[in-house]
This record gives structure tokens, C-alpha cells and sequence, in this order.
């Protein structure tokens, strides 16, 4: 048996109810209101979960902004440095950022015929990193857990 966290499969058990899958588009969607019902039965309200999301975004936007105002001074006083990061951990997830000096893009529409390559100065990436996406945690054992039940079944 997988030795999945009985809170993640309690969880996917809440998710599992609301999910509905589209046959020909292959897309799952859950019902509205599905993510409220995994809050049930613990300390965590919508309106924290509210409160904290916002933070994170307006921390993603101001690490952001630190990372394009040090790394636009720096560039304008060193000509030979192309590119400036950072990364903020926070707890075990954390948010980065890479601002280069400049870069070549693909302009026009998508799709379009009549697109050209182009050159944009400061460009600003972005990523926020959680922990459960990478090789470790409970994510990884769901991985390993379905891999070996779709190898049985699908291979």
C-alpha cells in the first residue's frame, strides 16, 4: 500500500467528489467551491487563505521590483553584466526573480504570419517555487504511487 500522508488522501478524497471530467477535451474541472471544503475541519478560513494569497502576490510584485531597480542600476553602472537575480525563500517554498539587460523576442500576434523577432531591454522573469512540486514530499510519493499503478495498468 502507498505510504501517501492520510491527510493528502483525505484531501484528494473532497477534491475527488467535486471533479468532473470532460471526455473529449481530457480537462478535469472541479465544482465551484471545491478548494472551501478541503478547509473543513481545520483552523484555516477562506478569508485567511484570502489574506495570505494577496500577500504572496504583492510579495511576487515587490521582489520583483527589487530585482529590476538593483538590476537596472547595475547594469547602467557595469555595461558587461547582462543578467541580475534574486530569490526569496519563504518557509520551504520560495519566490525568484531574473531581470536581463536584454533579449530577443518574438513579436506580433500568436499565430500571426507576419511576426519578427525583436529586442526588449529589461526583462523581468518570474517564478514561485513550492516545495510539494519538485522531487520530495508528499507529491513525490503520489508520483511513484500512480507511475507504478499506471504501469500495471496502462503498460
Amino acid at each position: 500500500m502507498s505510504d501517501i500522508n492520510p491527510v493528502v488522501l483525505s484531501l484528494a478524497e473532497i477534491l475527488k467528489k467535486s471533479a468532473k471530467l470532460d471526455p473529449e477535451t481530457g480537462v478535469i474541472v472541479a465544482d465551484e467551491g471545491a478548494f472551501e471544503k478541503t478547509l473543513e475541519g481545520t483552523d484555516l478560513t477562506m478569508d485567511l487563505y484570502k489574506q495570505i494569497a494577496a500577500h504572496n502576490a504583492n510579495i511576487a510584485a515587490a521582489t520583483g521590483h527589487v530585482t529590476a531597480d538593483v538590476g537596472l542600476a547595475a547594469m547602467k553602472a557595469d555595461k558587461t553584466l547582462n543578467k541580475v537575480s534574486f530569490e526569496l525563500p519563504i518557509l520551504q517554498d520560495s519566490v525568484s526573480h531574473t531581470f536581463t539587460r536584454e533579449k530577443e523576442v518574438l513579436g506580433g500576434a500568436p499565430g500571426s504570419t507576419d511576426r519578427e523577432t525583436k529586442k526588449v531591454y529589461g526583462q523581468l522573469s518570474s517564478r514561485w517555487s513550492v516545495y510539494a512540486s519538485g522531487p520530495r514530499g508528499q507529491l513525490k510519493k503520489v508520483k511513484a504511487h500512480f507511475a507504478a499503478l499506471a504501469e500495471e495498468a496502462l503498460g
